[in-house]
């Protein structure tokens, strides 16, 4: 079967050039894809970092946005603002403005990428998850220290 590739011993085997010119195209293919990945790392080099990351970053800003007065009052002037834009709704609730975060998060990262519109909940879902979490162990801690009071 492979016998036919190989030359035999005395002979000169002749190049067979369709296959050394699909040789060279699926190289240089290889290498432009190569070169595409490192271009844009967080589309396909690391994906579960990069939405780990996300994630958390959308969870510490949509805090800060929702519950904090940031560096210098900048978030409550913020705030304020959005309040008397009339677009103080989209702040009001956690999970609302997590969402909102987490979309400007996942298309700042991720780019216009068919995948985003299943990225922006899922890293939305998961800022909300800590949040929850967290307040739950907040309030069991809070209970448990009136108790010994």
């Amino acid at each position: 079967m492979f016998q036919d590739l190989v030359p035999q011993p005395g002979t000169f085997a002749k190049p067979d050039l369709k296959l050394y010119f699909t040789g060279v195209c699926i190289h240089m293919l290889h290498t432009s894809f190569k070169k595409t990945r490192i271009m844009i790392p967080a589309a396909y080099n690391d994906l579960w970092f990069w939405i780990t990351i996300s994630i958390l970053a959308s969870w510490r800003i949509t805090t800060m946005i929702c519950y904090e007065a940031g560096p210098f009052d900048l978030v409550s002037r913020l705030r304020m603002f959005l309040y008397k834009s009339r677009l103080g709704g989209l702040i009001d609730c956690f999970h609302c403005c997590a969402v909102w975060i987490a979309a400007i998060m996942t298309l700042s990262i991720f780019g216009l990428i068919r995948e985003a519109l299943f990225i922006i909940p899922a890293v939305a879902g998961g800022a909300s998850i800590i949040e929850r979490r967290l307040t739950v162990l907040f309030h069991q801690n809070q209970s448990h220290h009136e108790e010994i009071e």
